[in-house]
């Protein structure tokens, strides 16, 4: 909860810290310390490994022996590779910065409390730790410029169900969508007033410098032809993880539909609609995300719809 009044938490300067270890393996004074940032091991400090979720954050101070000990058994001392000027915040009570998001970011709820619920919210910077009841969070100078970035999806990639390219968009009592210019002015994909419209499909590779621990975002720029109240359309998604190294059919639907538009928005409106990929739901390493998009079944009584955009939104690693 927010403060109406001053709030004297002051700082704290880490240069070492006493920190959780991770499952089996033993820990050598001197060698890479790592911040797993996703997996079984995730939040907790493992030595360093060709893994691509690790974090580095300095070298062992001890050596300490967790063979064939469980994930969080044993502490170990980190030493940092530089000092970490942290504030002491508040833990937000509904979605709390838990242990296992150490080396993680959190985001700003109020005037002096912070969460791991990032919807619509600033990064407030990188966890490292509690101090009692508080968080110890380096404020976010560390984070890379922007909370988000995005990826844009040509419309000019999509193709029907079956691989073949889409066409010209023609009006009519067809389920089947097309390429339009919209009173001269809006290129887009348009699909007609239909009740059972046929989706879309393309692919997107994931990019290098996105943080695995953090959610996907598909978001889509369109309008409508009408303001039918009724018509307030939703897209819907299939979304597969193609994941190096594993089977290319491996993955479950990730997708589902997105908010909705407004129905009785003023004809030709454009507007902004969204759809998450949960965070458990992302692979941590190399992949591609095949989609399929579609005006959702029973939504499109009188207007029709045309997608101007899309794009997928993503957090990237911190600096």
């Amino acid at each position: 909860m927010a403060t109406t009044k001053d709030f004297p938490s002051g700082f704290k300067t880490l240069d070492r810290l006493k920190m959780k270890m991770g499952a089996n393996f033993k820990a050598l004074k001197g060698c890479i310390a790592a911040i797993a940032l996703s997996g079984t091991n995730k939040g907790l400090v493992v030595e360093g490994t060709a893994a691509g979720n690790l974090l580095i954050i300095g070298r062992f101070g001890e050596t300490v022996d967790n063979t064939g000990g469980a994930a969080g058994a044993k502490k170990v001392e980190v030493l940092f590779h530089r000092h970490f000027e942290c504030l002491k915040l508040v833990n937000d009570a509904t979605t709390p910065v838990a242990e296992t998001d150490i080396g993680q970011r959190c985001f700003v709820k109020d005037n002096n409390t912070v969460s791991m619920d990032g919807s619509g919210r600033s990064v407030g910077g990188t966890v490292w730790g509690f101090d009692d009841a508080l968080v110890l969070v380096e404020p976010g100078l560390n984070v890379a410029c922007g909370v988000t970035r995005a990826i844009p999806i040509p419309i000019a990639s999509f193709v029907d169900a079956d691989g073949d390219p889409l066409a010209k968009f023609v009006d009519g009592a067809s389920t089947v969508p097309g390429f339009n210019l919209a009173n001269s002015k809006a290129f887009g994909l348009r699909w007609n007033n239909h009740a059972t419209p046929d989706e879309v499909l393309t692919s997107v590779p994931l990019p290098s410098d996105r943080d695995p621990t953090q959610a996907l975002v598909l978001k889509v720029i369109a309008s409508k032809s009408g303001a039918t109240l009724g018509d307030a359309v939703t897209f819907t998604f299939a979304a597969y993880f193609n994941t190096v190294g594993e089977l290319h059919d491996a993955d479950a639907n990730a997708g589902g539909a997105s908010t909705a538009m407004t129905g009785n928005a003023a004809a030709k409106t454009v507007q902004l609609v969204s759809r998450t990929i949960a965070a458990a739901d992302v692979p941590a390493g190399a992949a591609a995300l095949t989609l399929t998009m579609q005006p959702t079944d029973g939504l499109l009584g009188t207007d029709d719809v045309i997608v101007e955009g899309v794009f997928l939104e993503y957090v990237p690693k911190a600096a």
